[in-house]
Parts: C-alpha cells; structure tokens; sequence
C-alpha cells in the first residue's frame, strides 16, 4: 500500500446549540481537500515524517471535511464546544503522523469522541489475509524489527 491507495471509512455525528450534523459511513480516499478553506486547513497543520506530509492523507481529508462541514452548518465558532462522535476506519496501520492528527482534531473539538479502528494493509484487508505480501524468503513476521 501507499499513501494514494489508502484509505478510511469515515462517519460522525456532531450537534452545537441544538443543532446537528451527520454523516453515514463513507469512503474517504487520500486527496487535497480542495473544497476546504485555508483557514480551516491550518488547524490541522500536515505532519512531515519520513522526509514526506502527510497533507495529502486520507484522514486528514476526512477531518478537514468534517471541519469545513460543522464551521459551514452550525457556525464559524462551534468547534470548541461541539459534542458528538466520529467513527474512522483505517485501511493501514495509523502512522505516527495520522496520530498526530487525530490530536490537532482532538485539540480543536474537544468535546467530540474519536473512535478508531485500523487494519495492517501491509497483511490484511478488511480483515482477511493479503495473499501476495512476501517481504523476503523467510516467513513472514509480525516482530520483522525486534
């Protein structure tokens, strides 16, 4: 897997003042969130790890989205003190930089409950083996760096 070819399954719902906002369980593929605002794109600043950003991962779509979204529909200053819940799959193992993420998000709307679960592309998807993986000769190990 890379970065292109990853992806999350993304859902929430969220309320502020009364008023709510939800999203059924949707396929978020890794892009540039092109519909997003600037200003709303700096509140989850990309993560350089590995000499790459992160800007383009699909978490951060999703959340950025998710952003734009409630900032749009419940007003420009909900985010600190909307409730709710967001559910994210994630088809590859959360890196270090999709967890620095979730805790720009985490940090912006506190108040909001992050429910992830993951699988390891590298040998699942969707929780079935992937029958091609071979990193080398020798069986293959989850403890490949101990």
């Amino acid at each position: 897997p890379g970065t292109e070819n990853i992806v999350v399954v993304f859902s929430y719902e969220v309320w502020y003042q009364g008023r709510s906002l939800s999203k059924e369980p949707e396929i978020v593929a890794s892009g540039w969130a092109e519909a997003v605002h600037e200003e709303v794109k700096a509140m989850l600043r990309p993560v350089d790890a590995r000499g790459w950003s992160c800007e383009s991962y699909s978490e951060r779509v999703a959340f950025l989205e998710l952003m734009e979204a409630a900032r749009e529909e419940l007003g420009e200053d909900c985010l600190p003190e909307m409730e709710g819940w967001v559910r994210l799959y994630h088809s590859h193992h959360t890196s270090v930089t999709g967890m620095g993420i979730l805790c720009q998000f985490r940090r912006q709307a506190p108040k909001v409950r992050i429910e992830l679960d993951f699988d390891s592309a590298w040998y699942t998807w969707a929780g079935e083996p992937r029958q091609f993986t071979a990193l080398s000769d020798q069986e293959e190990s989850l403890y490949y760096y101990s």
